[in-house]
């Protein structure tokens, strides 16, 4: 994860720096789980609803 991305990101969506390292950390963790939002819309579905739920 790049912090300095991270901060950047936060600035232009509006969030906050933690919830956005966050984010960041929780979707990393989901891809070395195998989750690949890059496979299929549905894979793409399940991946984000998992990672909003542990969010």
């Amino acid at each position: 994860m790049s912090l300095p991305f991270a901060r950047k990101q936060a600035e232009e969506t509006g969030i906050p720096y933690r919830d956005e390292v966050a984010r960041l950390l929780i979707h990393g963790i989901l891809h070395l789980l195998g989750y690949d939002h890059e496979v299929c819309p549905a894979e793409a579905k399940k991946m984000f609803t998992t990672a909003g739920q542990s969010f």
